[in-house]
């Protein structure tokens, strides 16, 4: 990797754009040096450039706007001509690989192409050309975009960007897609789009003023083509496998100008069958949602979309855990069973008024409905090792039943004022949210308890009954202004004040034998709490920014109080007041277009939760009972990133380095108490001593010298973490080094063959205090190679292979796993149709094992999946589309 890296070709220009390229035989690929490389104005003929190709390819640079050709001439070779149009915001051309054919004795003969940049840097945004990369027939934009440097697909349709994940797609500079990016890549076709352009989102702040965000998350906007803006676009889907198995899917897109509409239904009992994707064997799933944005007129833009999901799932859990302590450990192994269903309802819109230049106003809203059923069964058997003699300890049979509704909603209101002398702004937010949940709950458990000889001393049932009722409310209002006080220099100021409350309330009925019902209250188990919280926000900052350079001082002060009241149960009220004060520092220096150095420092806090906060024990799981905590404090974080980001259009590599530390005061973490029975109890705590620091490095490049054939991907991760808990009313700090690798190469020729292979290996280092013979090694390791080939007009196989490997750990044993899938598929009624025969699982040896550590733990856990299926799915796409 080193040497790639000091291989970089980088440099930097001023505003006028930069044209690069490289010259090859057209046959052999063999870079050709000392071609001559001619400028030409069009408009009056006049050569205004005239260099000579190197090795790495000519570079044109400080290039006016206007119409050009570029003429390329080499003794025994055609001349070539291109044309180019460069517009005033390019800030750098990239024509790939210029092919140049042999003369063959006729040297008069002259080639004139017209070369598609993959490439163009225009300020911050990076724009792809679509045209210069190939995907197939009907191929998805989440196809296209794992073809372009610097982008990520992951196997759930994530897209990431530099190495950080995409938090907004647009359609034609419009926020379309409010909650699922995802919806627009794996709906929209390659086909529709001209142009992926990605950068930096903005704020509202940072669009008005031009202060940049600290952390604006990535965004990509898709620009259609001409053509394909008004019309209809869909698919009809339909699998059918064995094991029962099936799945339907459809979806319509359509567009007229703003007016954009996206409709899906999609309903299986198996998870994506259609696309050989199969679930677990109990999962039943049918939804749908509606997508609508239009702009009715220049001022007023709606955005709204609707989802309804009506899901099941049941599956079964194997798992061990060996639990640490001072003088021994405990081994458990535990059979878990679960079935359980939701509904959901959720409605999102967002409305941008612009009353004039000056002004905006923005409303959001959201609604969300859901109800849950739940069936949990747990078969649990814990035995004590203690100088390594092992003897049994305890088992438990629970049952827990529960049932919930849940409605929540809120609405969020802001208006932005631009002044007109230039970086003077004034916001004002608005934001109200509110919570209601009420739940049922049945619980019945069996604990036997054992002496060292495996004689039963002891039991303990439960036979429950339990009703809850929680809420909460939060309204808040902020307001923003920004001063210029000098050329490239503002003060900003804000002001904020938020109210909240919340109750939990939960009264549990043990089994009467006597009345035969569940009548008698369980006063321990029972409780109503109420938590109130108000607070004040003060904060201002200064900033400088320039065409490179731009870093940011300041810092808030916070006053915050909070009232916890117990209305019915055990325990005492509680007031806590806070006053905190937050440093925040950035820095931001644009080295060149293709790499920028960040450095940032800011303070947070975290409020407990509801359910930390309510002392009411929890017996769900009657071996680790939690308890909450009504006197804990609100977390207290230091945060300090730095960022290095690097991407060259001319050899479309990418590099980017990330660094963070952070240190929590008053960390709210588990005390964990066990008596001699196994039984253990957690309850809330505050702590100090945690901290993590870590680093990441992703670096692409392209295979070989045509840019648009393949690419390589790495990722390294290392991650130094300390974590203090309690155990037994003792210290424990568990110290842990995480490091993974992993690698990435596709490839892809002519539209005929797509490979990939995948690599991954992590490796988790922990120790901990109370137990320094104890640490624990995991490593794991993950290979994954797909292929897909066209034999001939129209008809695809590919197969991909996935391997896992993961090592035992002390008691716990590891485990391998493998699959194998394969995929025949032909193309139908002039590629607007496919069918497609899979098998899923070739080797019938699928499995879902995973290893992780905790407080004072170590666990395995491997769940229930599904083997061997066959299937057989058919796919039709149905256009209609126009300018």
């Amino acid at each position: 990797m080193l040497v790639s890296l000091v291989a970089f070709y980088s440099y930097s220009n001023g505003q006028s754009p930069t044209i690069v390229g490289n010259v090859t035989d057209s046959t052999t690929g063999e870079m050709l040096t000392n071609a001559t490389v001619q400028l030409m104005r069009v408009k009056d003929s006049v050569i205004i450039r005239k260099i000579i190709s190197q090795r790495n390819g000519f570079v044109l640079s400080r290039v006016p706007a206007g119409d050009y050709q570029l003429l390329l001439s080499y003794i025994g070779y055609c001349d070539t001509t291109i044309f180019i149009k460069l517009d005033e915001k390019d800030t750098l051309i990239n024509l790939g690989i210029v092919h140049m054919r042999n003369s063959s004795g006729n040297m008069m003969e002259v080639v004139v192409r017209s070369v598609i940049p993959p490439v163009i840097i225009r300020n911050d945004t990076i724009i792809y050309n679509t045209e210069a990369f190939k995907t197939k027939p009907n191929a998805t934009v989440a196809e296209l975009l794992k073809q372009l440097p610097g982008m990520e697909v992951d196997r759930e349709g994530n897209v990431s960007f530099q190495g950080e994940r995409v938090q907004k797609i647009y359609v034609d500079g419009k926020e379309f897609f409010l909650n699922d990016p995802k919806l627009a890549t794996q709906n929209l076709l390659a086909d529709m789009i001209q142009k992926v352009e990605a950068f930096n989102d903005k704020s509202q702040r940072a669009k008005l003023t031009g202060i940049r965000d600290n952390n604006p998350g990535k965004a990509i906007n898709l620009r259609l083509k001409a053509d394909k803006k008004k019309g209809w676009l869909g698919t009809l889907e339909a699998g059918y496998a064995s094991e029962d198995r099936y799945g339907i899917k459809a979806t319509a897109n359509h567009f007229n100008g703003d007016e954009f509409i996206m409709a899906t239904i999609n309903s299986n009992n198996g998870g994506n069958v259609q696309n050989g994707s199969p679930e677990l064997l109990g999962n039943k799933q049918n939804n749908s949602s509606l997508n609508y944005r239009n702009n009715f007129s220049k001022k007023l833009e709606l955005t709204a979309n609707y989802a309804f999901n009506n899901s099941s799932s049941r599956y079964e859990v194997n798992s061990n855990r060996e639990t640490f302590f001072t003088d021994s450990s405990f081994l458990q192994d535990k059979q878990s069973s679960n079935s359980s269903g939701n509904k959901d309802h959720g409605f999102n819109t967002s409305l941008n008024y612009t009353i004039d230049s000056f002004n905006l106003v923005n409303l959001s809203a959201s609604l969300g409905l859901r109800h849950g059923e739940n069936n949990g069964t747990d078969n649990a058997i814990t035995d004590i090792k203690r100088n390594l003699v092992l003897n049994h300890l305890n088992n438990a049979f629970t049952n827990n039943q529960n049932s919930s509704d849940n409605k929540d909603g809120s609405l969020n209101i802001s208006y932005s004022h631009v002044f007109r002398k230039k970086g003077r702004y004034l916001g004002v937010s608005m934001s109200s949210s509110v919570n209601a949940n009420t739940g049922q709950g049945k619980l019945h458990s069996l604990t036997r308890f054992y002496n060292v000889d495996g004689i039963q001393t002891d039991s303990l049932e439960r036979n429950q009954r339990s009703n809850s009722d929680a809420g909460a409310k939060n309204t808040g209002i902020g307001i923003n202004y920004t001063e210029p006080i000098g050329k490239n220099q503002v003060i900003d100021v804000s002001w904020s004040i938020s109210n909240g409350s919340g109750n939990a309330d939960r009264y549990t009925y043990n089994y009467n034998g006597l009345t035969g019902k569940y009548d008698e209250a369980d006063s321990l188990a029972s409780n109503a709490f109420k938590s109130t919280n108000a607070s004040q926000q003060f904060s201002i900052g200064y900033n400088y920014f320039n065409n490179k350079l731009q870093y940011q001082l300041g810092f808030s002060l916070s006053k915050s109080s909070q009232q916890n009241t117990i209305e019915v149960g055990v325990g005492e009220d509680i007031t806590q007041k806070a006053l905190n004060l937050f440093p925040r520092a950035s820095f931001m220096y644009t080295i060149s277009k293709q790499k920028n150095l960040q450095v940032s420092y800011n303070g947070s806090t975290n409020q407990p939760s509801i359910t930390q906060l309510q002392p009411v024990p929890d017996y769900s799981n009657p071996l680790l009972v939690h308890l909450g905590n009504p006197g804990l404090k609100q977390e207290f974080s230091n945060n300090l990133s730095v960022n290095y980001n690097y991407f060259s259009p001319t050899t479309v590599r990418s590099f980017q380095w990330a660094g963070s530390l952070q240190n929590t005061a008053n960390r709210i973490v588990n005390a964990t108490i066990t008596d001699a029975r196994g039984v253990q109890e957690q309850r809330f705590v505050n702590v100090p001593g945690n901290y993590t620091a870590g680093t990441n490095i992703n670096f692409g490049l392209p295979l070989g010298k045509n840019q648009q054939s393949g690419a390589f991907n790495s990722s390294t991760r290392a991650n130094y973490v300390q974590d203090v808990n309690l155990v037994n009313g003792e210290e424990n700090i568990k110290r842990s080094w995480i490091l993974s690798q992993s690698i990435g190469i596709n490839y892809h020729k002519a539209d005929k063959i797509y490979a990939g292979l995948q690599a991954g290996i992590n490796w988790n280092r922990s120790s901990y205090s109370i137990q320094t013979l104890k640490a624990t090694n995991f490593l794991s390791q993950r290979y994954s190679c797909n292929l897909s080939v066209e034999i001939f007009q129209g008809f695809f196989i590919s197969s991909d292979l996935n391997l896992s490997f993961t090592n035992s750990q002390g008691a716990l044993a590891g485990r391998n796993a493998k699959a194998w899938n394969a995929t025949a598929m032909k193309r139908l009624f002039q590629n607007k149709a496919e069918l497609k025969f899979s098998v899923f699982d070739i080797l019938n040896s699928n499995n879902s094992f995973n290893q992780n550590t905790g407080d004072n733990y170590i666990e395995t856990t491997e769940q229930e999946v599904m083997k061997r299926v066959f299937i057989l799915s058919f796919m039709y796409r149905f256009t209609r589309v126009g300018s």
